[in-house]
Parts: structure tokens; sequence; C-alpha cells
């Protein structure tokens, strides 16, 4: 088989790479000047093949802070993750003066923060060069460690059984993550409405009692469990759910559409289900009637997200998901997190006596966030199989 020949291109980039990642420091006489290396970074179309970020670890390896300040202020938009890591690792572990601001900022690990996500590997890069106390700036933020990496690593252990009844709640806007209003507003701006903000502010002005375990229900979704139509039965089936979770010591919040309630136009044949409406409608403090022309979706996520309640459901909410993430990405990936802390499937057993019964997943019962969090002097971050591991500040 014959040897692929580079291009004169190619080659020199792969040279520089060999330079730049070299055991020994590299010669800081590679670029004749700054303007030569401009000419280069743009000969090399910025960051397309990585020669910006190459630029960058050779800068930082070659200590020339000055140089460094002025390139990474003109390419800003096109820092790549680890360029953010590694500038916000040099920043931190050197002293800079002070008129290269740009170095002596928070701005790489901020644009990390709304770039990209904080994934496993960027976490791994933060313990292994000791940057513990940006983790510590990354309370609340929803991220897993792989368990792979913390098998090799001695000095993190998962945490204790006792250490769990530490963990804290994140998930409603009264904590401290930023993230979980940041969702909110999108969520009212998408809905687009002046009177939407009034009717959850009073709703939320019913349900002040802070001993009773709130739980959210996705109506239609329940509605439409059984073969994807509504009927008789599934009012009987959303009824009984109610009654199950009453009976173990939630109180359930019933999101569902106008629609869903309106008597009349129900059939002769469906007369049965008035009762069950009637019921639902019964309970005032604990219904949240969605209106006419609006995705009663956007109204459970967001008194799910305002009030830190868990959903029962068999919907992801894929399609809003698509949109809370948005075109830039902005603090991509969280939104899958929360979700997945809150969302609980339902399965439908079969009737006992006259009445459904139902079993949970797992995550009905789980009290704390699957987030990063700072408690006392201890950073506490979950890992891919659902346990924590701790590090201290």
């Amino acid at each position: 088989m014959s040897k692929r020949v580079l291009s004169p291109v190619n080659k020199e980039l792969n040279n520089f790479h060999k330079i730049v990642n070299s055991k020994e420091l590299p010669s800081e006489s590679i670029f004749i000047d700054i303007d030569d290396v401009k000419t280069k970074i743009r000969e090399f179309k910025i960051n397309e093949k990585g020669f910006l970020s190459l630029v960058i670890k050779y800068l930082t390896r070659c200590e020339n802070s000055n140089w460094l300040n002025v390139l990474v202020s003109e390419n800003l938009e096109n820092l790549r993750i680890n360029d953010c890591l590694a500038l916000t690792n040099y920043c931190r572990k050197r002293k800079i003066n002070d008129e290269l601001k740009i170095l002596k900022s928070n701005l790489f690990f901020s644009l990390h923060y709304k770039n990209y996500h904080f994934s496993s590997k960027s976490i791994e890069y933060l313990i292994d060069n000791n940057l513990n106390e940006i983790i510590n700036n990354l309370d609340g933020y929803y991220t897993s460690i792989d368990s792979k990496y913390i098998s090799k690593n001695k000095n993190l252990k998962e945490i204790s059984d006792e250490n769990y009844l530490l963990l804290k709640n994140y998930s409603n806007s009264s904590s401290t993550n930023l993230l979980v209003n940041y969702y909110i507003n999108k969520i009212f701006k998408k809905l687009n409405g002046d009177n939407d903000k009034k009717l959850i502010d009073s709703f939320f002005s019913r349900i002040k009692d802070s001993t009773k375990r709130y739980i959210c229900i996705d109506g239609g979704n329940i509605l439409h469990c059984v073969g994807g139509k509504i009927s008789t039965e599934s009012y009987k089936i959303l009824d009984d759910l109610i009654t199950k979770l009453n009976k173990n010591g939630y109180s359930p919040i019933l999101v569902i559409h106008k629609r869903h309630l309106d008597t009349n136009f129900i059939k002769c044949s469906d007369k049965s289900r008035i009762k069950y409406i009637n019921k639902f409608t019964s309970n005032k403090d604990n219904i949240f009637v969605t209106p006419y022309n609006k995705n009663d979706d956007y109204y459970i996520l967001l008194i799910s997200l305002i009030g830190g309640f868990k959903i029962i459901t068999r919907d992801n909410y894929g399609d809003h998901i698509n949109y809370l993430k948005n075109e830039n990405k902005d603090y991509y990936y969280q939104i899958d997190y929360l979700l997945k802390d809150n969302l609980v499937t339902f399965e439908l057993l079969g009737k006992l006596s006259s009445n459904y019964n139902f079993s949970f997943s797992e995550n009905i019962n789980k009290y704390y966030s699957s987030c990063i969090q700072k408690i006392e002097n201890e950073i506490y971050i979950p890992t891919d199989k659902d346990h924590f591991v701790k590090i201290n500040l």
C-alpha cells in the first residue's frame, strides 16, 4: 500500500502540530513577528483545521502573553472548547500584567459556559489541572463525569449514603440556578402573551403550602395513554392516577387543556365522563387549565421549572427541547438534564379491584438534582452511573 502524500499546506500543519505537542519546549522563533502569525492564521482559515488552537497552545507553552492577548482578542468567536479550557488554565496559573485585561478576566470560562457543554472531558481537564475554583463556579450546572475516568483517579471516590442527604434540589426558579430562570424566560417569550405570566402567578399564589409534596400531571398525555385515543376510560385512568398519588403522599397538580374539560360536546354515550370532569374542576387549587390556541406543554414545563415539581408523563417534550436549546446552542444540553431529573414515567398495571394501579420510574422519590453542587467546602459532581463523587475546595 502506497504511503499517503500530504499537500504542502497539510504538511506544514502536521509539522507545526508535532512541534507544539513535543515534550521539549518549542522554539520562540518559529514566527518572525505577530504579523507573521496573523498571516498564517488567515492562510489556514483560522480554526477550520485547528491552526488557531495550535497557535494558542504554542503561545501558552512559550508564555508569550502579549501575542496571546492580541490574537485571542481578534478571534474570540473562533475559540474551540479546548481553547477555552487552555486559556482558563493559563490565566489562573500565571501572573498577567494589568494591561492584558482579556487574559485576566473570566471570559474564557464564560465563553465555554455559554457556547459549549461542560462535558466529562471538560470536567476531567479542570480536575487534572487542579482548577477546583472553576468547578466551584459550576455550582448548579448539569453534567456527569465518566465512571472510567473515576476508576483511574485514586483521589475520586463515590460518596457515602449519608452524603446523599446533603444534596439539594436546584430544579426550581427560587434556587441559585440561573439556568432555570433562563429557560422560564424563553418559554414565556415563546407563549408571547401578556396574560400568560398573570395566569402562572395567580396559580402559584394558591399553592403556598411548603409542607406539601407537589407533583405535576400532564393531563393530555395521560388521557391519550391507551391507544392514543381519549375515552371515558382514559378519564377514569386519570382520576385513578390522581387518587394513587394522593395515597402516596403527593399533592397532584393537574395541568390540562380547556378542551378536555368542555362538557358541551360530549356524546350521549360518553356522558359518564362528566363526573370525572366535575371532580377534576372541583379541586380549584390543584388544577391549571391551559387556554385555547396555546400549547399546554409550555405551561406544564413552566409550572415544573418555577415550582421545582416533577412531571408524570410519557412525553419527552423533544420538540420543545430543540427550541429551548436554540440556534446559538446557549447553555446547550442543560434542558436535557433538567427534564431527565423532573420527568417521571409510569406504567399502567391493570386494575386492582375496580381501580387502575400504576408503577412509576425510580426518580419519583429522588429529592435532589443531578447537577454539580457546592456544599460548604466540598464540591459534589454527578457521575454517568447516577452516583456522585466529591472533591475538596
